[in-house]
């Protein structure tokens, strides 16, 4: 396995500031004003009025009719309109993803791993279960964790190096020492799928099939659920999700 040339790039804090105001808006329940949005992200009122006013230009976001509080704008989906084409194919196998859901009352998170560190939920089917997960459409999360982090480690051509840097800083219930982390990556090698039993949430099991893209991991396919019940049917559902995935791959 190749390890990836470390990319070098120069801060560029416009430009972060920027961001940082559009992912606070986007989590949000109502629009903000210049100075609630400066104190929130630590910055200064006039830098922030500046880098709001470029992003209304631009029509990414937009200020409330009738004062100068503001929230995201319709450009954020012409942004977004490439992603979701890229996304096609999950949308594809949505009504697929439904049925194993409810077939073995899990919930099922198809995300897009970006890099190492981020992935994003891009479908979601949520089980019929009392316990309901705190993940939508749009979700970040880092990349490693739970049995979607095994699969990437196994097939997103990530140096030992990487995931030795990389281990320490993740969140985690219960979490797996580097050992049995190193053994359950190699055993995702082998059998296309990874599980994580109880250390990402308490009394759950994760079942996760990569999507591959030129013979590197692009998508995860996450099956959740309770333990016990996940288990009885742990060889079930992972061929139904691989069978959806062989379907997706013929689209």
């Amino acid at each position: 396995m190749m390890a990836k040339k470390e990319v070098r790039f120069r801060e560029v804090p416009a430009v972060r500031k920027a961001v940082a105001i559009l992912r606070l808006l986007s989590r949000a329940a109502d629009p903000m004003g210049v100075n609630a949005i400066s104190k929130e992200l630590e910055l200064v009122p006039s830098t922030c009025l500046h880098i709001l006013r470029v992003l209304a230009a631009e029509g990414l976001v937009i200020t409330e009719s009738g004062t100068k509080r503001y929230t995201l704008n319709v450009g954020i989906l012409s942004l977004a309109r490439g992603l979701m084409r890229g996304n096609e194919m999950i949308r594809f196998a949505q009504p697929e993803l439904d049925r194993i859901s409810r077939r073995y009352n899990v919930s099922i998170i198809a995300a897009k791993t970006i890099d190492i560190e981020h992935s994003v939920a891009v479908a979601i089917s949520h089980s019929s279960s009392a316990m309901r997960l705190n993940v939508e459409v749009g979700s970040r999360f880092p990349t490693l964790v739970s049995a979607t982090g095994r699969c990437y480690a196994a097939f997103g051509n990530v140096s030992d190096e990487e995931l030795a840097e990389q281990f320490p800083k993740l969140r985690w219930h219960v979490a797996p020492s580097r050992r049995d982390w190193k053994k359950q990556i190699s055993e995702a090698k082998v059998q296309g799928y990874a599980v994580d039993i109880g250390n990402y949430i308490s009394g759950h099991m994760v079942i996760s099939v990569p999507i591959m893209d030129h013979d590197l991991m692009a998508y995860g396919i996450a099956a959740v659920g309770n333990e016990t019940q996940v288990k009885k049917s742990k060889d079930d559902l992972v061929a139904d999700i691989k069978a959806v995935i062989e379907n997706i791959d013929k689209h």
